[in-house]
């Protein structure tokens, strides 16, 4: 193969041995050979200088910018498939991060190369990728490139290497941290079983193609071409990264509802600002609650349904929409439907009555997942025909017959008798501390009693005192002495004559092998609590404070009277044993009167 200075050597000496008017026809014809040999041979291998300058290259329909000695050796000569394998494989740059553009997976790839983002190389342009489509003809209208850097680059496909006859050179411009380039052109049919060729030339700035070492997909893929040292290689070991394939284009389908807007439901007699809907179009469901629901589709016809709405009648309520390079408007209209609804009525026996028509209690009931509640003996609900399951609220103390079941409604009203009975529940007492009324002394407050529940924990819903005097007092209990976090203040009036004072409160539960806090502080007028030293009782008694001459004082041998526990319906009085109010007072008088004789003005505090 000649090259270009022998061209120029020869025809120097023809010039210098024929006269000028046949030198000018020889040369003219040699300056067309040279051209026909030059063209010939740079479509297979380019011509390069060694000295480093920019260098314009004719290959194929292309003139082609580089610079010579930019990149591995600076011999001229073809390369090795392996030697070109070696010299890009050195040329390793930085791995870079994988944010692949490419077409919807239902759309076909019909030739390709991947890569793990662990996998990915740079190099230089220009550099093309011989494929084929497979064994039938496609039609392809994208391609995907991974580049990198920043300027423009000329894509193109060509029948031959870095020709653009099959599609002329479309412009990317590439920016910096923009690596997946996804370009769409008109659709063109490509020959199966034949190489063609996806050409990338530089034109402004700086931009590489990436490739890889290991595909993480190859299909159809044949040859790739780039330039070592301006010399062209090639070889199918580390191909460029790229995507070719067909994308249908897609128009949008848009479903207009009228009528769920500002509408009144027929069932529930509410305002609705926008009931949920949905249409299923070419099998694919989509819900909303604006008016408007929206697809994208290729051309083609699909078919499509309206989802039902209780109490609507959707039309067209399916249908089939057409899309033929434009998009698509479909109008629903919702209507609603009169329903006849029945009543269904639920009637309460067994509870007590505060007057002839109130219930001293609040009840429930549940119908198909709605809750009404209730102070008369009656819940009403309107449905329409149908099976519906229900629930009877529960309350404390009362077992509800059914507490549950089914009621059918069919063309009209229906009523459902439900039966409370009163749940006999026994009194429990977790901590006493009780006496014979000869051994009960009296004591001025505060005080407070230490107990427990036990080891297991216990709900509790009242107290006993025994109590003396005229005035008021608060009782509480606490987690720590003369506190009120587990049971706020009570007030409790004592009067003469009256010793016994029991006090309900809402049930609370006290945590088992705890010590609480029974605290009474005096509030107006003047009231002493009963102490013991001879317990009858002593259960769950832990220690007992009070004050003598101003200073706290505990001990757990004297302990003050009372009572813990829980009971459905807590009694007037609630003790071991029941001492009449009269025995009680001749008592206490008795024992004043002979406290008063030794001297005494007051009854001392624990007698030790």
């Amino acid at each position: 193969m000649e090259s270009i200075g022998q061209i120029k050597g020869e025809n120097h000496m023809f010039k210098s041995k024929l006269d000028k008017t046949i030198v000018v026809g020889i040369a003219l014809i040699m300056i067309l050979s040279a051209i026909a040999v030059f063209a010939y041979g740079t479509s297979q291998q380019p011509l390069a200088s060694a000295n480093g300058k920019v260098i314009s290259i004719n290959v194929g329909d292309q003139k082609i910018p580089y610079y010579e000695g930019v990149r591995g050796s600076n011999s001229v000569g073809a390369l090795t498939s392996d030697a070109s394998s070696q010299a890009r494989s050195s040329r390793t740059g930085s791995s870079l991060s994988l944010n692949s553009v490419v077409s919807t997976s239902s759309d076909p790839i019909y030739s390709e190369v991947n890569a793990t983002s662990s996998n990915i190389f740079l190099y230089s342009l220009p550099g093309a990728e011989e494929f084929t489509v497979g064994s039938s003809n496609e039609t392809v209208n994208y391609f995907v490139l991974y580049l990198s850097g920043s300027g423009t680059v000329d894509v193109s496909i060509g029948s031959s290497l870095f020709h653009s006859d099959v599609l002329s050179n479309t412009t990317v411009t590439v920016t910096p941290g923009k690596f997946w380039y996804n370009m769409s052109f008109k659709p063109t049919t490509l020959t199966g079983s034949t190489g063609y060729y996806l050409n990338v030339f530089p034109v402004s700035g700086s931009v590489e193609w990436g490739y890889t070492t290991s595909p993480s997909i190859a299909k159809n893929n044949l040859q790739d071409f780039y330039y070592v040292s301006g010399v062209l290689a090639h070889d199918n070991a580390s191909p460029n990264i790229y995507t070719i394939g067909f994308a249908a284009k897609e128009y949008t389908v848009t479903f207009t509802e009228t009528g769920l807007s500002l509408v009144t439901s027929p069932l529930s007699g509410s305002a609705l600002s926008v009931a949920s809907w949905s249409v299923t179009l070419n099998g694919v469901t989509e819900n909303s609650t604006t008016n408007t629901i929206t697809f994208s589709e290729p051309n083609g016809a699909y078919p499509f349904t309206v989802g039902s709405i209780t109490g609507y009648t959707a039309s067209p309520s399916s249908g089939t929409v057409t899309v033929n390079g434009a998009s698509v408007n479909v109008n629903i209209t919702f209507t609603p439907v009169s329903v006849k609804t029945y009543s269904v009525t639920f009637t309460e026996s067994g509870l007590s009555l505060l007057s002839s028509s109130t219930l001293s209690v609040s009840w429930s009931v549940t119908l198909n997942g709605v809750t009404e509640n209730s102070t008369t003996n009656t819940i009403t609900f309107k449905e329409p025909n149908g099976t519906y399951s229900f629930t009877v609220g529960s309350i404390t103390g009362y077992t509800a017959s059914p507490s549950s079941g089914t009621v059918t409604v069919n063309g009209a009203s229906v009523s459902q008798t439900i039966t409370f009975t009163h749940t006999v529940v026994s009194s429990v007492v977790y901590s006493e501390v009780n006496a014979t009324s000869s051994n009960i002394f009296l004591y001025s407050l505060p005080g407070a009693e230490e107990f427990t529940v036990g080891s297991s924990n216990e709900t509790v819903n009242y107290f006993v005192l025994y109590l003396s005097g005229s005035g008021t007092v608060d009782v509480s209990i606490g987690s720590s002495l003369f506190h009120s976090d587990v049971l706020s203040n009570t007030t409790v009036t004592v009067t003469p004559g009256k010793f016994w004072y029991n006090m309900s409160f809402k049930p609370t539960t006290l945590t088992g092998s705890t010590g609480y806090y029974l605290n009474v502080f005096p509030v107006s007028g003047s009231v002493e609590w009963g102490y013991t030293t001879s317990p009858s009782i002593a259960k769950n008694n832990l220690q007992d404070f009070y004050y003598v001459s101003g200073v706290l004082a505990h001990d757990n041998a004297s302990p003050n009277i009372y009572t813990i526990g829980f009971t459905p319906v807590p009694p007037q009085a609630v003790l071991s044993q029941q001492i009449s109010n009269s025995y009680i007072t001749e008592f206490v008088f008795a024992v004043t009167l002979t406290l008063s004789f030794l001297g005494i003005v007051t009854l001392t505090r624990r007698l030790k």
